[in-house]
């Protein structure tokens, strides 16, 4: 898969089309993208898709920041598929 922050942020790119790579990586992705609570949805389920994870939804109000994608998605992944 390559490196998962610049997955990332390939697909926020494609989904936004905004760059976040040379954003502080624990900035609020939601306040930058301007995003609203379906688009915020709509690129979850994206990224899931994209990383073959589940967000659970307990967990979705604290998947705001690149950071906190990147180790939801890490602790998620098989060990090696990073």
């Amino acid at each position: 898969m390559g490196n998962s922050f610049e997955v990332l942020c390939a697909v926020v790119l494609k989904e936004t089309g905004k760059d976040v790579s040379q954003l502080d990586k624990n900035e609020d992705l939601i306040e930058i993208l301007m995003l609203d609570s379906l688009g915020v949805l709509k690129l979850l389920a994206i990224i899931e898709k994209e990383f073959n994870v589940r967000f659970p939804d307990e967990e979705l109000a604290n998947l705001r920041s690149i950071n906190s994608l990147l180790a939801y998605i890490q602790k998620s992944q098989p060990k090696g598929a990073q």
